[in-house]
């Protein structure tokens, strides 16, 4: 006669597959099993499925582990990140389950509801995967109820990408991805063993984050069908290797500049669209500074001192595209920067915790030394005198210029352009407010 036994009870369905496939409960080719949901309806075989699939993707038993593991914190070797479980036709993320073994044999299960909480999953699985050093295949498996979907598959081509991406091996210092996941932009930053992860609203507060934190030498990468990302891919590819190119784009009433340096950080200037004469003509003035002052200095990487500006622009399926304005600009430039009024700045790091600033007006008296925030308000202080004031960096120079800015070439420099320029908008209101910035789809 047969009769049956109660094993185990869980508060979710999920949790006991899981629990019954690690603790080897359930063998596919000679147990039978059921599982009961209360009143849900549940569907046998996906749930025979997916017990296989756990079973079969994490060890069971006895779990032999390198005795250099125990020496170490735990962190994941393992991932199954099983989206909607038991749930068809979903057009969003609902549920979210990442099922984990770590480095000391020990298994866990934490449970989600929506599409941004793939953004800590992403992060934790891409940072100890530079760690343990496996393939995605071997650390990482993505389980939905419809894998054909175009929503479904941009998830596990995310995640692959990302995590080959930021764990492969190379020479360059540093490597920093940008991804989409739901409605966030995710920028993932490796230094070495160290997995960084920064999280944005949208593309111009992500873009706005990596300006601000360039590196020594970095390789950069963003994956994913959204136009954004594919079109800042396409500058990286397109930039000339070695040198500093310039791709700027009309966004409504914002213009997106883009500058690209020889150590392949980006930093991109967002402007009102109608300053987009004046941002170019001080742009070329402020790189000629630049490598002016570089080809100066000892010990400088040389680099190829032509500067290429492009312009960028999406025409109605998404696609982006460019054209070649450098010859344009410098016309521009040559006739009428003589009489234009920008802003040079005289910067002392080394003067305890603060920077120093002191500013000039193109051609007149420095004034004296400031904190960053006290820049905006000394510009528009002479700009109540003087109109034809224009508050863009056209040179900076370091008074006490130090190994580590010799050794970084242009980007201490841009860096600087683009902090005081920063500063400077956020005091006139010229700031990205949620809804002003459109993104394409």
């Amino acid at each position: 006669m047969s009769h049956s036994t109660l094993l185990k009870t869980e508060k979710g369905l999920v949790r006991l597959l899981a629990w019954t496939a690690i603790n080897r409960i359930f063998n596919s080719r000679f147990s039978r099993i059921k599982f009961q949901s209360g009143y849900s309806r549940i569907n046998q075989n996906s749930v025979i499925e997916l017990t296989g699939r756990i079973s079969g993707f994490f060890p069971g038993g006895e779990v032999h582990l390198k005795n250099e593991y125990f020496l170490k914190p735990p962190f994941n070797i393992a991932n199954m990140i099983i989206v909607n479980f038991g749930i068809e036709n979903a057009e969003e993320v609902r549920t979210v389950h990442h099922l984990y073994q770590t480095s000391w044999g020990e298994s866990y299960i934490d449970e989600y509801s929506a599409a941004e909480d793939l953004v800590s999953i992403l992060g934790t699985i891409v940072s100890e995967g530079a760690i343990s050093g496996r393939g995605f295949d071997e650390s990482c498996m993505i389980v939905t109820p419809e894998p054909f979907k175009k929503h479904y598959k941009e998830i596990e081509q995310t995640f692959r990408d990302a995590y080959e991406f930021i764990t492969k091996s190379g020479d360059r210092t540093a490597l920093r991805c940008i991804v989409r996941l739901g409605n966030r932009i995710v920028t993932i930053t490796r230094q070495g063993d160290q997995v960084s992860v920064g999280v944005d609203a949208d593309f111009a507060r992500c873009l706005t984050r990596i300006s601000l934190h360039p590196l020594d030498d970095v390789v950069y990468s963003s994956f994913g069908s959204d136009p954004r990302l594919q079109a800042l891919a396409e500058i990286f590819r397109i930039r000339k290797r070695n040198s500093i190119t310039a791709v700027y784009e009309e966004n409504g009433k914002r213009l997106f500049l883009h500058l690209v340096n020889e150590r392949d950080n980006i930093f991109t200037f967002i402007k009102r669209s109608d300053e987009k004469e004046n941002t170019l003509i001080f742009l070329l003035e402020f790189l000629k500074n630049v490598m002016r002052r570089m080809r100066g200095a000892d010990g400088q990487r040389r680099i190829n001192e032509s500067i290429r500006i492009l312009e960028l622009a999406f025409d109605r399926f998404g696609k982006a595209s460019f054209e070649d304005r450098t010859r344009r600009a410098e016309e521009t430039y040559l006739v009428k920067f003589k009489s234009r009024k920008g802003v040079t700045a005289r910067i002392a790091r080394n003067t305890g915790t603060e920077t120093r600033y002191a500013i000039a007006v193109q051609g007149g008296a420095l004034s004296r030394c400031m904190s960053l925030k006290g820049v905006p308000g000394y510009l528009m202080s002479l700009r109540a005198s003087d109109r034809s004031l224009i508050p863009m960096i056209t040179d900076v120079e370091f008074i006490d210029v130090g190994a580590e800015v010799e050794r970084l070439g242009s980007t201490h420099y841009l860096l600087e352009k683009y902090r005081i320029e920063l500063m400077i908008d956020i005091i006139e209101k010229q700031t990205i407010r949620p809804g002003s910035y459109r993104e394409r789809t």
